[in-house]
């Protein structure tokens, strides 16, 4: 009884191996895109699902034809073009954009340009006039002070109370055929210490005269070096000039000791000008440079 139901069983498997072979074998022909498998409609639910799981596993495994693989290239190709013509077109708006930022970028850095300039000539023509007007300031301030001088190494000792009497001795020592009324004084003071002088340093006094030529006279009496009491020897006497032409004298301080070893005679001119006397002519300067050039060129320096 078994063996001939094992050999029942075995023709009903080899049944459905043959049949499973017939409805495969279109899928597995060279033409199988053209075929459809033949699938008997009397079968059970569950050989369907067996047939359709079979077709699927047989569709990946079969070789692509040439044709099939050439449309599926240009199909390929065909999509890449798209993107690369889409993607093309996007960069060509983003570089005409830019185009146009850089266009408005440039007209902006062209009228920045131009009121930079502007701006540099203005600046440039306001520092040449403050110069000209600090020049103007520091000429009217000297002028103002032309009936002025400083008097250095007044002792201490002379309080302001006795400050006239002993500054009117000493200008009858420098001039002795002056009339008294030609030494008056509009006032006497001292002046304040420069900043960080010496406890000891004398301060210097500042005469005003009524007039400018006894100024003058007294300023030619002391070049010539005249004779004098004990008590004024020591006394040097300046013009009172304002802080500005003090400091714009001093820049020359390293040239000026050339001139006098050279026998050069000079004299400070208004406005801030040095008047060089050599060879029978007279050289106006107004800056060390200027000076310092022509030193170089006459072969002084």
């Amino acid at each position: 009884m078994a063996t001939k139901k094992s050999q029942e069983d075995r023709k009903k498997k080899e049944k459905k191996d043959l049949q499973s072979d017939k409805r495969l074998s279109g899928y597995f022909s060279p033409a199988h895109s053209q075929q459809k498998p033949q699938i008997n409609p009397e079968d059970s639910e569950e050989n369907l699902e067996t047939n359709y799981s079979l077709i699927k596993e047989a569709q990946i495994k079969t070789p692509m034809t040439e044709d099939v693989l050439t449309k599926n290239l240009e199909k390929f190709h065909r999509a890449i073009g798209e993107d690369m013509t889409a993607n093309t077109r996007e960069l060509k708006q983003k570089f005409k954009m830019i185009q146009v930022k850089l266009a408005e970028m440039e007209e902006n850095f062209k009228k920045f340009e131009k009121k930079y300039n502007t701006c540099q000539e203005t600046i440039a023509r306001l520092t040449n006039k403050i110069g000209i007007l600090e020049t103007k300031i520091c000429d009217m301030e000297d002028r103002s002070r032309r009936a002025n001088i400083r008097i250095r190494n007044i002792p201490e000792e002379v309080s302001n109370e006795k400050l006239e009497g002993f500054l009117l001795e000493f200008f009858k020592n420098l001039i002795s055929d002056g009339d008294l009324h030609d030494y008056l004084t509009d006032r006497c003071h001292r002046l304040p210490k420069p900043y960080n002088a010496s406890e000891t340093l004398v301060r210097d006094v500042m005469v005003k005269f009524h007039s400018y030529k006894t100024k003058e006279r007294i300023m030619a009496a002391m070049r010539n070096k005249p004779t004098v009491e004990e008590k004024f020897k020591n006394l040097i006497i300046f013009q009172d000039l304002s802080f500005s032409t003090r400091s714009w004298r001093k820049t020359f301080k390293d040239l000026l000791p050339t001139l006098r070893q050279k026998n050069i005679n000079y004299r400070w001119g208004f406005p801030s000008t040095l008047r060089v006397f050599w060879n029978g002519k007279t050289e106006n300067f107004d800056s060390k440079e200027s000076l310092n050039s022509w030193m170089e060129l006459t072969k002084i320096k």
